[in-house]
This record gives C-alpha cells, sequence and structure tokens, in this order.
C-alpha cells in the first residue's frame, strides 16, 4: 500500500470517521464536493538506501487540508482528521499556513503528515 493509500483510507474509513465522510481527495477537490472536505497531496519523497544501492524505506510528507466553511468547522474537520490518522499509527506533524479562499470565503486548516514505507520482500 503506497503512502497516499495509506493516508486516504485512513481518513475515509478510519475509526474515528470524519465529517468529511467520503469527500477526501488527493490533489485536488472534485467540482461537486461541498463543504466539508480533505485535500492531500504529496510534497516530498526521500528514498533511503543501503551500502549497496538497494532500497530500505521510503518517507512521503503529505500536505492535509481540511476545509470548512468557516473558521469552526475547519478546526473540527482538523481535530478528527488528526485522530483518524493517529489511530493507526500516523503521527501527524506541525501545521501549515492556514488556508482561506477569498472568493467563496472558507478556510482550512493544514497540516502535514509523514509515511514510512519498506519494499515488500518477496
Amino acid at each position: 500500500m503506497t503512502g497516499g493509500e495509506r493516508v486516504r483510507a485512513a481518513l475515509i474509513a478510519g475509526s474515528p470517521m470524519t465529517s468529511a465522510g467520503t469527500k477526501v481527495r488527493q490533489d485536488a477537490a472534485d467540482e461537486e464536493d461541498e463543504y466539508p472536505f480533505i485535500i492531500f497531496r504529496r510534497t516530498e519523497v526521500e528514498r533511503q538506501r543501503g551500502v549497496g544501492g538497494e532500497l530500505l524505506a521510503t518517507r512521503e510528507t503529505f500536505q492535509v487540508e481540511c476545509w470548512g466553511e468557516n473558521r469552526a468547522a475547519s478546526d473540527t474537520l482538523e481535530a478528527e482528521a488528526v485522530s483518524a490518522l493517529e489511530a493507526v499509527a500516523l503521527y501527524p506533524d506541525g501545521n501549515e499556513p492556514d488556508g482561506l479562499d477569498p472568493e467563496v470565503r472558507v478556510r482550512a486548516a493544514v497540516f502535514t503528515v509523514d509515511v514510512w514505507t519498506t519494499p515488500e520482500i518477496a
């Protein structure tokens, strides 16, 4: 399972569930999505290699945006998303600057989470 698949699974089917339900999108929201929803995107990849060049582990960093109609809604969704990720041992790092869409005046709470994966041994 890729890092993105792990993040998405935790946010959609995790326990506890978030108020975004299945509106968890990678890279961009769908045009018909209504608030609240979550967008996540991979922002960094680090590959750790052994002495012989073999891949030992990969760290992917994801930025998670929790969009709500107002500050309270985005903060609530953020708390739910953090809890869902922590429930599967994906521990979010610090927050990024909050987001704002000035056209429709909605807000996002933004944080990052690292996902470590190791290659499967055949």
